[in-house]
């Protein structure tokens, strides 16, 4: 119950950002559920998430079903690991008010959570009937298409399952079918998330082979996993994983997965892009699904082993439950950091919209993605100048223009304008009477010059703004047309 108020009352205080109603975005605008596929394309992130938002859009018709699914989701690996679990209680304090769970996978309104739950639901299930590996493979299946790191940690966890088929089952039926399973998910994943040409967002930098070397240094792939009062340098985090690795000497094929999933996490954020704590909590997850698994195994070696080797794995319990105490206080500080600071300022603009938006208003934006989070609270089409299109999100590709000017934003308000609608201008930066090049993110430039911003200035006036956050970019100043 502490938990859950701290994540309702959070909830209430959070700013939707745009990663987060980019997906419901997405769901919203695919026509069909057989659409989203190609609706995903150059996304980077599988299908399941986006599939189970639409679904409930299409049965309530409010954005609110966002955050209603962060918190079921947040709330179902809560009741999988204080009612399910048997790992000790202390330690799933720890986890459940850690970032992951009280943060990063709840009020963060992402596609983690969701990979998290069914990852725990997979201990849960293997643990009461591991024979039953089709069912097994079905959740791992589930799994892979929440995010590309908990599609290859379903790899991993699928290999395990798969080596623990006794000997004569190995060539059955069964075993074939459930291998199926995990192999047609895993490509229906590359299928849906690989990159091609055109992406802006994934795959436009080759792969940085040159690095491939210190992939074996697990500590790369979880740069910021310590939240600690004191600077510290990355022999730290690889220590304190090495050293929670201890805790499965008494299995040590799921020591060996851990530490190449670990491996895995080192190569991703060396060699292709950063992991975000997001991304390091599916190794986290992995960590605590294997100790579910493994827990009366691992009691029973402490009761039967003495001397170094019993030591060797406490050692490993307590390195882990440090990472996870560290977590803990990451969770809290970030909980009280979306109190009392606004990550975005799209509430308070959507809020402006909702009541200033009048029929027949044309939305014009620079930055244009800085409109997507503004749609949970208002939810409408706006135009997007570089793709010369409305819609609600922006496709990051290379077919949408690089340059754009105040000049083009005029021009075209002009001709909204001619056609009988209102133009609203929403700028993310205050713009200085000098000739500058502002650039976006993915490699997008937009040119102000001096005599374009005076012509602006003279027809257009600002009529609110909203520049309270530091945290992200969204922030927001609009302009409507002067009346004379």
């Amino acid at each position: 119950m502490a938990w859950f108020c701290m994540m309702v009352y959070g909830m209430m205080y959070h700013e939707m950002w745009r990663d987060e109603m980019r997906a419901l975005s997405i769901s919203i605008q695919t026509p069909s559920y057989l659409d989203l596929p190609s609706y995903l394309k150059n996304e980077g992130h599988p299908i399941l998430w986006y599939l189970v938002l639409k679904l409930c859009f299409d049965i309530f018709h409010d954005t609110a079903v966002l955050p209603v699914l962060s918190i079921l989701f947040a709330s179902g690996i809560v009741f999988l690991l204080l009612f399910r679990s048997p790992l000790p209680l202390l330690l799933c304090a720890f986890i459940i008010f850690g970032t992951w769970c009280l943060y990063d996978y709840g009020i963060n309104c992402r596609n983690y959570g969701i990979g998290a739950f069914l990852l725990l639901l997979f201990a849960e299930l293997y643990s009461r009937n591991p024979k039953n590996i089709i069912l097994h493979a079905c959740i791992l299946a589930l799994a892979a298409q929440t995010n590309i790191y908990a599609a290859v940690m379903s790899m991993f966890i699928g290999l395990w399952m798969l080596s623990e088929v006794p000997r004569e089952e190995l060539f059955s039926k069964k075993t074939f079918t459930t291998a199926g399973i995990i192999c047609a998910s895993f490509l229906f994943v590359v299928y849906v998330t690989l990159p091609d040409k055109n992406s802006l967002v994934v795959g436009h930098q080759p792969i940085n082979m040159e690095k491939l070397g210190s992939i074996w240094d697990i500590g790369h792939g979880f740069g910021d996993l310590l939240f600690t009062w004191f600077p510290y340098k990355r022999g730290l985090v690889t220590s304190s994983l090495l050293l929670s690795l201890l805790l499965f000497i008494p299995k040590p094929k799921s020591l060996l997965l851990l530490y190449m999933a670990a491996v895995f996490m080192a190569f991703f954020s060396l060699c292709i892009r950063y992991n975000y704590i997001q991304h390091q909590g599916m190794w986290i997850y992995l960590y605590i699904l294997l100790f579910h698994i493994h827990y009366s195994d691992i009691k029973l070696y402490l009761t039967s082993h003495k001397g170094i080797r019993r030591y060797l794995v406490y050692t490993g319990l307590l390195a882990f439950s440090l990472i996870m105490l560290s977590s803990t206080f990451r969770g809290v500080d970030s909980w009280l950091y979306d109190i009392h600071n606004p990550k975005s300022d799209s509430r308070d603009a959507g809020a402006w919209f909702n009541k200033n938006y009048r029929s027949g208003d044309v939305v014009i934006s620079e930055p244009d993605y800085i409109m997507e989070p503004v749609m949970y609270y208002h939810y409408h089409d706006f135009y997007l100048p570089r793709e010369k299109t409305f819609n609600t999100f922006v496709h990051f590709t290379k077919a949408n223009d690089s340059f754009l000017s105040l000049k083009n934003m005029l021009h075209i308000a002009d001709s909204f304008q001619q056609a009988g609608k209102n133009p609203i201008i929403v700028l993310r930066d205050k713009l200085s009477f000098k000739d500058s090049i502002m650039r976006h993110s993915y490699e997008k430039y937009f040119m102000v010059d001096t005599a374009t911003l005076r012509d602006f200035d003279k027809r257009y006036h600002l009529v609110d703004s909203f520049r309270h956050n530091y945290y992200t970019d969204e922030q927001y100043n609009i302009y409507r047309k002067r009346k004379y």
